[in-house]
């Protein structure tokens, strides 16, 4: 089944700037109930630190691998972040600097 993190788990993947407390994963609409007895088959409905966020496929355009894991891409990620307020709009201004240095050294 397609996924890409995002949010904390994916921005500790790619930057290390926050502690991954939560794992946000982008899931297709399609695959929400696969996901939802996956989950429940090991017993893991309710609160918690996972958040299963549905999206179209587009969501999935320019995502990677990193460490064996499907990371949304960077402007997804910077997006995801920015919208998460507090800690996680301060890793997002950090790797959108980061990205802005890089994309300019590249020219």
């Amino acid at each position: 089944m397609q996924y890409a993190l995002t949010t904390y788990q994916a921005e500790t993947l790619v930057q290390h700037y926050l502690f991954p407390s939560r794992i946000d994963l982008y899931i297709r609409e399609k695959d929400a109930e696969r996901w939802h007895e996956l989950i429940a088959r090991d017993v893991l409905i309710g609160k918690g630190n996972v958040r299963l966020l549905l999206a179209d496929c587009h969501v999935f355009y320019g995502s990677f691998e990193r460490h064996g894991l499907k990371v949304v891409s960077l402007p997804q990620l910077i997006v995801d972040l920015l919208d998460e307020g507090g800690v996680c709009a301060e890793a997002a201004e950090k790797l959108l600097e980061k990205v802005t240095e890089h994309a300019l050294r590249a020219k």
